[in-house]
C-alpha cells in the first residue's frame, strides 16, 4: 500500500470535520434562530395550511361516508 494513502485519508477526515464543524457554526448562529423557532412550532398548529388528505375535503368522499352504522363495515 501507497505511504502517501494514510496522508490522503487524513486530509480527508479533516477536511470533513472542517465542513461539519462549519455547518454547526452555521445552524446556531443567532440569524436563524427565529426562523428555526418558527418550524419547531409547525408540529404544534392545528392547521398547517395544508389539506389533510386522509380527512376529506371539499368535492372530495371519504371510503365509507354514506354508510349507516348497522351497514359500517360495507357489507350489502
Amino acid at each position: 500500500m501507497n505511504p502517501l494513502w494514510g496522508h490522503f485519508v487524513g486530509i480527508f477526515i479533516l477536511l470533513m470535520m472542517a465542513v461539519f464543524i462549519g455547518i454547526w457554526i452555521w445552524a446556531w448562529h443567532g440569524s436563524h434562530q427565529p426562523v428555526f423557532s418558527r418550524m419547531a412550532q409547525l408540529p404544534m398548529l392545528d392547521d398547517p395550511g395544508g389539506e389533510d388528505p386522509g380527512r376529506g375535503g371539499p368535492g372530495r368522499e371519504r371510503p365509507g361516508a354514506g354508510l349507516d352504522s348497522a351497514n359500517a363495515e360495507g357489507r350489502p
